[in-house]
């Protein structure tokens, strides 16, 4: 079982993306509840943030693991990982301008 750690709808609301201290990020079906695609948000500490671009084509996820992860949402593949914080991420945010 799994501590929820945050929970956010897809822009066009069709999805619910999740994530928490199973360091496991899923895509939900908003309609009825499916498991869509489940990857592994990092290997060694909880997943504690996430926010999803405006135009929905990428999302962001931080956690436990000091690391900042850029998705691709569709692909639910990693595009950039930002390494070198000092402490746990606690919060990501994507710029409306997506920069």
């Amino acid at each position: 079982s799994t501590f929820f750690k945050a929970v956010l709808y897809h822009p066009d609301e069709s999805q619910l993306l999740t994530t928490g201290t199973d360091r496991k990020i899923t895509n939900w079906d908003a309609y009825d509840g499916s498991a869509i695609r489940i990857v592994d948000g990092s290997t060694s500490a909880e997943v504690n943030t996430l926010d999803i671009a405006g135009s929905g084509e990428f999302f962001v996820s931080g956690g436990g693991d000091k690391v900042v992860k850029l998705w691709h949402y569709d692909e639910g593949q990693t595009q950039a990982i930002g390494i070198g914080h000092s402490g746990a991420i606690t919060k990501v945010v994507v710029s409306p301008d997506q920069r």
